[in-house]
């Protein structure tokens, strides 16, 4: 029996809402705020819903109580400001869009959300380096949501920009009371998790969209107007400075195929993904699979276990030299059900031939909208002979396999495209791409989420509650008292296996 579905997803979701709501009448605004930062947690891991107007009036009717708004009476048209809660190198598009403003030649306030910025490296690095940008890295002593607007309000007031950019968590209710207190600049949220739930539509005046399918969700589940929706495909950052760690040596003499990310987009749907690599490894006894992004996982161990050639798929961890890694590699093959974009780029920047299967009007999971930018360089296989087909003759064909990949590069955008894109973006808001919208089913990638989480326990919605609201989650919502014992157990064990390597 499934604990989790569709029903109570949203049950869980409206009685975290009515807290909210009753937190703001009794005046205790902070934990107001608290229950609907866990409330867009849990939507964002089910994907059953994608935006709250309720929500985003509560957290406005917040800001106007307790922050003052101002107007930039006299904006600068070369000042930008970048509100990021990522801030991690070499992920997300902090960098692409840090990089087009420099290529402008504006001045720049970059905010990072979190005061954790050993993630943010090579990023500070540049802009330190650039010499017209402005960091600011949030206080860690400032704990309070409102505290934290009022700052920012008062650096972006001072700093008096022209535009502002949102690169944010869905969840990150300090950036929209910051944006909310701020009249008088162009607001630009960067739609970075176009498949999901995120908080802060209503707050904004434009959306960039990377691909058609985000445009399609905007329009149909966040209210968004087609004059709102912007459209600037993205590539990928490769590392300036992370050299290439190696491989095992009893590898390098075999067709290398490279695959890898986050578990959960290998999971579920009667094992196809692993079966998949085993119909793969059968073409030749000369090729090997490369796992890359998972280094411990009993999951994976145990599905790996019942696989026919297990012992020619081989874990390579967490890589920080993965654009070094997808470079000495021969083929990329696409995780199933659920494909990954940045990884799926990584191979295209590197013209690597791709293997990518998904279901059938499974549009999500097509990587045509990551990388045929400007030519149809990559094919989605939603049949799986014909998809064994073509990796028999990228495994046979060297010749076959590097004119694969070198039509892959040349379909994805690069960094100069880009900056002459977004360039023109700022100048016309008008876009070089008019994608018309793509038919989406809803209800079959919700259920993916719900079984994922019903079936392993991974997508982040029970640990996101439990973080938050600690032992009160039991009696708010005793059903999910299975999953409370499994994510303590987990973190549990994560800590013990730390302590034990000292």
């Amino acid at each position: 029996m499934k604990v989790i579905d569709k029903k109570y997803v949203i049950s869980v979701y409206s009685k975290l809402s009515c807290m909210a709501q009753k937190k703001y009448d009794k005046g205790q605004y902070q934990k107001c705020l608290k229950y609907i930062r866990v409330a867009s947690k849990w939507a964002y891991s089910f994907n059953c819903f994608y935006s709250d107007m309720v929500l985003e009036k509560l957290i406005r009717e917040v800001g106007s109580k307790n922050i003052n708004n101002d107007s930039i009476v006299s904006p600068n048209l070369n000042k930008y400001v970048f509100l990021d809660s990522f801030g991690w190198d070499n992920r997300c598009l902090t960098q692409q869009y840090l990089r087009a403003m420099m290529d402008m030649g504006v001045q720049i306030l970059y905010i990072l959300l979190t005061p954790i910025s050993s993630n943010s490296k090579e990023i500070l690095r540049e802009l330190y380096e650039y010499g017209k940008a402005t960091v600011y890295i949030m206080d860690k002593h400032i704990n309070n949501d409102i505290e934290k607007a009022c700052v920012l309000r008062q650096k972006i007031l001072n700093f008096s920009p022209s535009c502002l950019f949102l690169h944010i968590f869905p969840w990150d209710i300090t950036a929209l009371l910051t944006i909310h207190s701020i009249k008088g600049v162009i607001k630009y949220n960067i739609n970075l998790t176009d498949h999901a739930y995120w908080l802060g539509n209503t707050f904004i005046d434009y959306n960039i969209e990377f691909r058609a399918y985000g445009k399609t969700v905007s329009l149909e589940k966040r209210n968004l107007y087609e004059e709102q929706l912007l459209a600037l495909p993205y590539y990928p950052i490769v590392s300036k400075y992370t050299e290439f760690q190696g491989f095992p040596s009893c590898l390098l003499k075999n067709v290398k195929i490279l695959t890898g990310g986050n578990l959960y987009k290998m999971l579920g749907k009667n094992n196809v993904f692993f079966r998949l690599m085993d119909d793969i490894l059968d073409l030749s006894p000369h090729v090997v699979i490369l796992v890359a992004g998972i280094s411990d996982s009993k999951i994976f161990e145990h599905k790996r276990n019942l696989m026919k050639n297990g012992d020619r798929v081989v874990l390579i961890g967490i890589r920080k030299d993965i654009s070094a890694v997808f470079s000495n590699c021969d083929i990329y093959l696409g995780t199933y059900p659920l494909s990954g974009g940045l990884m799926t780029q990584y191979a295209a920047i590197n013209s690597k031939p791709i293997i990518a299967y998904a279901d059938n009007g499974d549009v999500c999971n097509y990587i045509e909208g990551v990388i045929n930018h400007y030519e149809r360089g990559v094919k989605t296989y939603t049949n799986k002979n014909e998809l064994i087909t073509y990796a028999r003759k990228l495994i046979s064909d060297e010749n076959f396999r590097v004119a694969e990949g070198i039509k892959n590069a040349n379909s994805l955008i690069n960094p100069e495209r880009f900056n002459i894109a977004f360039r023109n973006l700022m100048r016309t808001n008008r876009s070089e791409w008019n994608w018309g919208k793509v038919n989406i089913d809803y209800n079959s990638f919700a259920s993916y989420y719900i079984d994922i989480e019903n079936s392993y326990h991974i997508s982040g919605g029970i640990a996101s509650i439990i973080s938050e609201m600690r032992f009160s989650v039991l009696y708010m919502f005793p059903r999910l008292l299975p999953f409370t014992l499994i994510v303590c157990w987990r973190l549990f064990a994560k800590k013990m296996r730390r302590l034990n390597r000292f």
